[in-house]
């Protein structure tokens, strides 16, 4: 009699450890299951921002429209000065057209 008891706790016991190791299992396999879908999900969007990135000029572009927007800032200087030249000689004709007699 006392060896069925054994037997039946000893069962209760290889149950209940079965059990603890198939949470443990479940608990640890679910968490990966969702880093799989996680990872998926930062790779998609990965993918995308790099494909946006070729897009976008790299730092040697951007050194070459800093050098283009100078020499286009001195040109519009050099037009700025060249207008007002122009106005002072359109000013004059102007006031002298406007002082003289019909």
């Amino acid at each position: 009699m006392l060896e069925i008891e054994t037997l039946k706790n000893l069962a209760a016991l290889i149950s209940t450890v079965l059990s603890v190791a198939a949470v443990i299992y479940v608990f640890f396999t679910s968490a990966s299951k969702r880093n799989t879908t996680t990872l998926a999900d930062h790779e998609t969007r990965v993918a995308a921002i790099e494909n946006e990135l070729k897009h976008l000029p790299d730092k040697d572009d951007v050194t070459d429209l800093k050098l283009e927007i100078t020499r286009l800032t001195g040109t519009v200087g050099r037009l700025d000065e060249a207008t007002k030249g122009i106005s002072r000689v359109v000013t004059r004709i102007d006031s002298y057209m406007m002082k003289r007699p019909e």
